[in-house]
C-alpha cells in the first residue's frame, strides 16, 4: 500500500509514493514527540499524525517514514527540520479571555492584592502555553483594566511562552482575524484597532507583553521567578497525569509568596504541593503561595 502525493518542483509536476504508516511507525513517532515535548498524542491523531508527517515529508522529498525520522534525530542537520514539524503539530487555536470564570477570579486576586499591600512594585504575569497570544494579550488588558481603576504607582508585565516559534510569531504581531473580536468582552475593546478584516492589539499594551520559547520539558532552565501570576490553561490535557504534576511542581516553584498559578478545570487531580493552598472557588481552578 502507497499514498500518492503531487508536489511542483521547479516548473515540474512531480510524483511521490509515500510507504504505509503502519503500527510501528506510528509508535515510533509517538514516543519521540512525548519524549521530547511531553505531548502525549492518542489513537484517535494517528491520521492526523501521518498528515503532519506527509507535509513536511513532501517539502523534502522523502518517502520513507524511517528515512525521515533519522533527518528531523539528526544532531547536526535535524533542529530546525523538528522545530518546523512540532509547529506544524502543535495546536494554536486559541481565543481571547477564553474561561471567563477565571478572569474574573483573578481580577479579584489582583485587585485584592494591590489594596491590601499597597504594591509600588510591577506586577508579573506568565502566560504558559500561550499559542498565538490572545492569552497573554487577554492577561494584559485585565491587569491594564485594574490598574487604571486603582490609584496606585504599580505597573505589569505579562510574559507568554509557547513551544511553537510560528505561534510566536502570530502572538508577536499582535494581529488577528476580526472575528476573534467577537469574544473579547466590551469593556476591553478599546485595547484593539480594526484594520480592514483583522484587529490589531494597541501598542500601549503591546509594549507591555513578550515572547520567548519554552519548551515545557525544559523549565528547570527556564529563567523566569517570582511571578505574581502563572496562568497555564488547556496544556495540561495533552500530557500524562503523571508528567502533569512534574510540571505544576516546577511552576509552583516559580511563584512569590501570594502569588496563584491558574489551572484548566479538571487538568489536574489529587495534587497538593507544600507552599501552595487550592482556593475555594468551584468554577477555578486556582492555588496560591502561602503568605508568611
Amino acid at each position: 500500500m502507497s499514498k500518492k502525493y503531487e508536489a511542483f518542483s521547479g516548473s515540474r509536476l512531480q510524483n511521490y509514493s509515500l510507504g504505509e504508516f503502519d503500527d510501528q511507525d506510528y509508535e515510533q513517532w509517538r514516543a519521540l514527540i512525548e519524549q521530547r515535548t511531553g505531548l502525549q498524542l492518542a489513537d484517535h491523531l494517528r491520521t492526523y499524525l501521518q498528515s503532519g508527517l506527509n507535509r513536511r515529508m513532501q517539502k523534502h522529498k522523502i518517502t520513507d517514514y524511517e528515512e525521515y525520522l533519522e533527518f528531523v534525530t539528526d544532531e547536526r542537520n535535524g533542529l530546525r527540520e523538528w522545530s518546523e514539524l512540532v509547529d506544524s503539530l502543535t495546536v494554536q487555536e486559541t481565543q481571547f479571555f477564553r474561561h471567563p470564570a477565571s478572569y474574573q477570579f483573578l481580577e479579584d486576586y489582583l485587585r485584592n492584592s494591590i489594596e491590601q499591600t499597597e504594591l509600588m512594585r510591577s506586577i508579573e504575569i506568565w502566560s504558559v502555553g500561550c499559542s498565538s497570544g490572545e492569552e497573554s494579550y487577554s492577561l494584559a488588558m485585565l491587569a491594564d483594566k485594574i490598574l487604571s481603576e486603582v490609584d496606585c504607582l504599580t505597573s505589569y508585565g505579562v510574559i507568554g511562552t509557547d513551544i511553537s516559534t510560528s505561534a510566536l510569531a502570530k502572538a508577536k504581531s499582535g494581529i488577528f482575524n476580526a472575528r476573534k473580536a467577537e469574544l473579547i468582552p466590551e469593556p476591553f475593546l478599546d485595547n484593539i484597532e480594526t484594520l480592514d478584516n483583522k484587529i490589531k492589539i494597541k501598542q500601549r499594551i503591546a509594549d507591555r507583553v513578550c515572547f520567548a520559547r519554552v519548551n515545557i520539558l525544559d523549565l528547570d532552565r527556564v529563567p523566569i521567578r517570582d511571578m505574581d501570576v502563572i496562568f497555564c490553561q488547556n496544556l495540561l490535557i495533552y500530557l500524562r497525569k503523571w508528567r502533569r504534576k512534574e510540571v505544576v511542581n516546577r511552576l509552583a516553584e516559580r511563584l512569590k509568596v501570594g502569588g496563584v498559578l491558574v489551572l484548566g478545570l479538571g487538568e489536574v487531580t489529587d495534587w497538593t504541593h507544600p507552599k501552595l493552598r487550592q482556593v475555594n472557588c468551584r468554577e477555578v481552578l486556582a492555588f496560591e503561595r502561602y503568605r508568611t
